[in-house]
């Protein structure tokens, strides 16, 4: 039986994080990781089921999303959906959920293909997985 796309998101996360749980339920709210040649990633805990992955730039002093993700993660069926797209300097932002209580069924499939493609791209430009270290009984990102 073949995986889900929520499945499969879920899967390249805890890949990309090496132990997704873990992430969500850590000391560490936010890691930068960084590949050579590429923006930096930034993935920050946003609750104990939330994240965000984003590449960001600064113009005119202003830091711009390039993209910016918001991503919900369901532990107990190893699932993740996206809730929200930005792409600053496109204008661009596309939520799941315009209205409370009604969802975006073809934004949500649409986000879902560019994360999976995304987080294709990264592992592809080489930032996971990710080598870690301890420091003070803390997980902490190695730079190379």
């Amino acid at each position: 039986m073949s995986k889900t796309i929520y499945e499969r998101i879920y899967a390249e996360l805890n890949s990309l994080l090496g132990d997704l749980p873990g992430f969500l339920h850590g000391n560490i709210d936010h890691l930068k990781l960084e590949s050579p040649g590429f923006m930096d990633l930034h993935i920050d805990r946003l609750s104990n089921n939330c994240l965000a992955l984003a590449h960001n730039f600064i113009q005119n002093e202003d830091v711009m999303a390039d993209p910016d993700m918001e991503i919900r993660i369901h532990e107990a069926t190893r699932t993740a959906e996206v809730l929200s797209f930005q792409q600053d300097s496109m204008g661009i932002y596309v939520t799941a959920c315009p209205q409370p209580g009604n969802i975006d069924l073809h934004a949500n499939r649409e986000m879902s293909e560019f994360l999976l493609q995304w987080l294709s791209n990264l592992k592809e430009q080489g930032f996971f997985p990710p080598r870690f270290e301890k420091i003070s009984g803390q997980r902490e990102p190695i730079q190379s």
